[in-house]
């Protein structure tokens, strides 16, 4: 399965068609934007439907925590990095090591969604 889309930073209509895989299949919508020699990798709720933003709100703190040692794993002097329940921001990581990041992020959230209680 394909986890996250790869695209240059100003390729909007990849970037809005894996927003509609996302959304068609309720999976996280995990992106990298690249740059130069940097990307941005980002995830964003707003594909999913919203009785998992309860979910995700409910593990927000554990979800923030591990999402920090996986970009700890792969930071450079230069990266940063926004947080919240809904939305991951990581920039400035060096390209070759993006994908390893959005994997980790796209299986921490699939993992909160395997969990979800019927």
């Amino acid at each position: 399965m394909k986890k996250f889309e790869i695209a240059k930073h100003n390729d909007i209509t990849k970037i809005n068609e894996w927003f509609e895989y996302c959304k068609q299949h309720q999976i996280p919508f995990v992106t990298i934007k690249t740059y130069a020699k940097y990307s941005t990798v980002g995830w964003d709720y707003i594909t999913f439907n919203k009785d998992i933003d309860t979910i995700l709100v409910d593990k927000r703190d554990d979800n923030i925590n591990k999402a920090l040692l996986s970009f700890h794993k792969y930071k450079n002097n230069k990266s940063t990095y926004q947080l919240s329940s809904y939305e991951y921001i990581f920039k400035e990581i060096y390209i070759v090591d993006a994908p390893k990041l959005a994997e980790e992020i796209f299986d921490l959230i699939t993992s909160n969604l395997e969990t979800k209680t019927v």
